[in-house]
């Protein structure tokens, strides 16, 4: 039940948009997918339903089902069309989620500590236990 693999970097290109932002984030997301379907299936065990993408963006959302004019998409519509490709493919499927429950924003965004600890639960991390004190350890 917890985070088998996570990535935290800054993209190499600059986004225009939000939308074209986290497009650029749920394309490196799907071609991780691509690669760890393919190292389950090396190993023996096939998923047969689409891997779920939890993405808060509307617009990111919409061009990937076709619901949004790709002409606003122009510059980026070949990551636009890979997703359209991958999702038709029953490779993943995006579903909304509020900003609150974005769980990639760990990553991402300064939290205060009850939504860093929720984050951190959520992915099956085990809080570290405090270190001792300096005077307790002479």
């Amino acid at each position: 039940g917890g985070v088998v693999s996570w990535l935290s970097k800054l993209q190499t290109t600059v986004a225009l948009s939000t939308s074209e932002a986290e497009t650029n984030g749920a394309t490196e997301l799907v071609k991780q997918i691509c690669h760890m379907r393919l190292f389950l299936r090396e190993l023996g065990t096939v998923q047969h339903f689409p891997t779920i993408v939890y993405e808060d963006n509307k617009a990111a959302i919409a061009f990937v089902e076709g619901k949004e004019n790709p002409k606003k998409a122009k510059h980026y519509l070949m990551k636009v069309n890979f997703l359209k490709e991958k999702d038709e493919a029953g490779l993943f499927k995006m579903r909304k989620v509020t900003t609150d429950n974005q769980l990639a924003d760990v990553f991402t965004k300064p939290l205060a500590d009850q939504a860093f600890c929720r984050y951190r639960d959520w992915m099956g991390v085990i809080a570290q236990a405090a270190a001792p004190a300096a005077s307790d350890l002479v």
